[in-house]
């Protein structure tokens, strides 16, 4: 009756296409820039009919004082604090960790997502020092949501890495995403125009016993 069936597909959310670039601008400095769009292999899109940039794409500057960046990027939180994945990835594939760790169990909305790429990015890194070097990522809006909300993010950590042994603190906040509001039943929801604020704290931790194998532990608290 319900002309149940099976189907074969092939999902490929991780193929990706692009430039990068940099060169010696004198005193010490080098700027850079990269381009980068996913690609699907199975049908040659990434979908839609037309190629787009649509992964990290920035243009930045680095030199004594660190690295500083300006783009389409994941945030600090993300790239510090994500250990935990399947095949080398967490997110992007059936088996995607930040599905787990960083978004709430219920709705289907990535308003509350912890994982995600942010546009209108200011990055900053420091130098490393003895293996530990910290970030910063704040982004906004172009343009305010409405009257009273204009989301913005705040992305923030610190990680040691040196040797076989890796650490990391991160946290991030989400003014005005509407993170839970957006995943509940239109009934539960709070007004529309109503500000917010989503937070979450990250601490990551791996061994590496060789270059192909490491132990990894992921704790996060989202509030």
């Amino acid at each position: 009756v319900n002309n149940l069936d099976t189907t074969t597909g092939m999902a490929s959310g991780n193929s990706r296409i692009g430039i990068r670039g940099a060169r010696d601008v004198g005193q010490g400095l080098k700027a850079s820039f990269q381009l980068e769009g996913s690609v699907a292999v199975d049908n040659g899109n990434n979908g839609g009919d037309n190629f787009n940039f649509d992964r990290d794409n920035y243009v930045g500057l680095e030199g004594n004082f660190g690295g500083l960046k300006f783009g389409n990027l994941e945030t600090i939180f993300k790239n510090y604090g994500d250990e935990v994945g399947f095949l080398g990835l967490s997110s992007g594939t059936f088996m995607s960790s930040s599905g787990i760790l960083r978004r709430p169990g219920f709705g289907t909305s990535n308003a509350s997502r912890f994982h995600e790429r942010r546009a209108n990015s200011i990055q900053y890194e420091s130098p490393t020092w003895g293996g530990v070097q910290f970030g910063v990522q704040y982004a906004t809006e172009e343009a305010k949501s409405n009257a009273k909300q204009s989301k913005k993010t705040l992305s923030l950590g610190v990680k040691y890495d040196l040797g076989p042994v890796y650490v990391s603190l991160a946290h991030e906040i989400h003014n005005d995403y509407q993170g839970g509001t957006s995943n509940v039943p239109t009934a539960l929801k709070n007004a529309a125009d109503g500000n917010s604020s989503d937070n979450a704290t990250q601490l990551g931790v791996a061994y590496r016993i060789s270059k192909q194998h490491k132990v990894g532990f992921d704790a996060i608290k989202k509030y």
